[in-house]
């Protein structure tokens, strides 16, 4: 009888011997697995170049463009859409890895911790950095509500800093745990077919 574990598509393997006769270090199936995701969202950048004449693969990449377009529209009160191609490349990179995880015998990314945290971290520092060159000191409103009454001040805006620095973690964990029960429990459930 095969030995089953449903944590098996989550382990991370050392490609070390390959690359280090190459002189350039350790490698993991994380690395890997990002590079051709990364390569998968060049792809769609690249097959998506043309206007005239398009076929199934690119109307889908489109429409996944306008479906982003349309949240960042909901949810943004920037004029200007200049931050649409990171959004659009974040969203396509964290959609193939999820849908790569699906293929029998390959590795999710999005399901370690590691590269979820990059990801809100990322976010939050670019957040963070955008909204004081665009705001400056009205950005440090945000930890501040009005009609607060001057005792509660300090206790309320450490309140809310930690608050702000917890979405860090809550956006990394909440992608990883999802992403790791929803595998487990497919696996799970195949195994009993």
């Amino acid at each position: 009888m095969l030995n089953f574990d449903p944590l098996e598509q989550f382990s991370i393997e050392l490609y070390s011997s390959f690359f280090n006769t190459l002189g350039t270090g350790s490698f993991s199936s994380i690395g890997f697995m990002s590079i051709f995701v990364f390569f998968l969202v060049m792809f769609c950048y690249y097959s998506s170049n043309s206007v005239f004449l398009l076929n199934k693969f690119q109307k889908g990449i489109i429409s996944l463009f306008q479906f982003v377009l349309g949240i960042l529209k909901d949810s943004l009160s920037i004029k200007k859409y200049s931050f649409i191609l990171l959004f659009f490349s974040t969203f396509l990179f964290i959609f193939i890895s999820n849908l790569l995880g699906m293929i029998p015998y390959s590795m999710t990314i999005t399901s370690h911790l590691i590269l979820t945290l990059y990801f809100s971290l990322a976010f939050f520092i670019g957040n963070n950095l955008i909204g004081i060159c665009f705001h400056r000191e009205k950005y440090f409103v945000l930890f501040l509500p009005e009609g607060v009454p001057t005792p509660i001040i300090p206790f309320l805006i450490l309140i809310e800093y930690v608050s702000y620095i917890s979405r860090i973690f809550s956006l990394a964990i909440r992608l990883f745990a999802n992403m790791m029960s929803g595998h487990i429990l497919l696996k799970i459930l195949i195994s009993f077919i």
